[in-house]
């Protein structure tokens, strides 16, 4: 009896492990390979989509268009594009983020240093450990 269930149990596992998102079999409008919670992956190329899921919401990599998403939680989480990236490592323990105006990293909202760069030779830096040291530099005020 538990054989025959083990049985019919696979056979509907492997039967609905592929299910393309259309009927009629063309990749245009994508597909879905799923075994979840395990297993999880999204494609939809007419919209520069695909989505990978392992360990249900534990691991994810994600692709949007130029973004890509990746989070291994509660661990780390990063988002990059052509002009940004930004990451959280045991958020909101630590954060960084870019991009091409401006960088940012903080730990624990005690450390925090910013650094602005405006496209001239000017650039700022703030740098704050507190409560014992701030500071900030620009090329054209000083210290």
């Amino acid at each position: 009896m538990i054989r025959a269930t083990l049985k019919i149990a696979l056979l509907l596992l492997v039967a609905t492990l592929h299910q393309p998102c259309n009927a009629s079999g063309s990749d245009d409008q994508g597909s879905v390979t799923t075994f979840w919670p395990l297993f999880d992956y999204r494609t939809s190329p007419a919209t520069n989509y695909s989505n990978l899921s392992l360990l249900g919401p534990i691991f994810k990599r994600e692709r949007s268009g130029d973004t890509i998403r990746t989070a291994i939680r509660p661990l780390f989480f990063n988002q990059s594009s052509p002009d940004s990236d930004q990451s959280d490592i045991l958020y909101p323990i630590a954060s960084t983020s870019s991009s091409d105006s401006s960088s940012d990293t903080q730990i624990l909202k005690l450390f925090q240093k910013h650094v602005s760069r405006t496209g001239t030779p000017e650039e700022k830096n703030e740098t704050m450990f507190f409560p014992f040291y701030i500071s900030g530099r620009s090329e054209k005020y000083g210290d």
